[in-house]
């Protein structure tokens, strides 16, 4: 059977209570998922060593494999500088 996190949210997508589910874990009924706050797909802050005219790019998104693999192309021709 799943963890209870993943029975919770299964229930929850059912519309049912985990015990619905596995009767056995009539412990986690009624227990609401805690929704994870929202993450920026992004963040721009300053340079981590100062260096002007660049900054640290933190990116956490889903997206294509293409678009990913022209990403990391344009930062690995960016650190050759």
């Amino acid at each position: 059977m799943p963890p209870d996190a993943k029975l919770i949210a299964i229930a929850k997508v059912f519309g049912v209570k985990p015990s619905d589910i596995d009767p056995a874990r009539t412990e986690l009924d009624g227990i609401e998922m805690q929704s994870a706050p929202a993450r920026n797909a992004y963040s721009i802050s300053p340079s981590l060593n100062g260096d002007k005219g660049r900054v640290f790019l933190e990116v956490a998104t889903e997206m294509p494999f293409s678009e990913a693999a022209k990403i990391v192309q344009i930062i690995t021709e960016s650190s050759d500088d």
